[in-house]
């Protein structure tokens, strides 16, 4: 799990970066992405009920996409650039194993 501060909180704030960020689309991932004040990256990840019905489904990716992003975050291929970053699972996601989903995750931030 991310740290709070590592976390973007509240409701209201995630509703403003879906209308006011820049898109990102990959082939398993969308990420929307505005900057902060903060001086440090935080994150949130949405997998909605379209994409799996069962919620046991949706927390495990969840899970997966927060550890991949938590154990790459000091390195260079996730720019610190004091950014909120939403990331959107898509339903094909649903399909991949963990080595997959950690390089789609990693392919598609490569391109903030």
């Amino acid at each position: 799990m991310l740290k709070r501060n590592k976390r973007i909180g509240h409701r209201d704030n995630i509703e403003d970066i879906k209308e006011n960020g820049h898109t990102i689309d990959g082939r398993f991932l969308i990420i929307r992405i505005r900057k902060n004040e903060l001086g440090e990256n935080r994150y949130a990840v949405n997998v909605s009920k379209k994409v799996e019905k069962s919620a046991v489904k949706r927390n495990r990716i969840r899970r997966q996409i927060q550890e991949v992003i938590r154990l790459n975050e000091k390195s260079d291929i996730i720019p610190q650039k004091s950014l909120d970053i939403i990331i959107f699972a898509r339903k094909s996601l649903m399909k991949l194993k963990y080595s997959e989903i950690e390089m789609a995750v990693l392919e598609t931030i490569k391109k903030l």
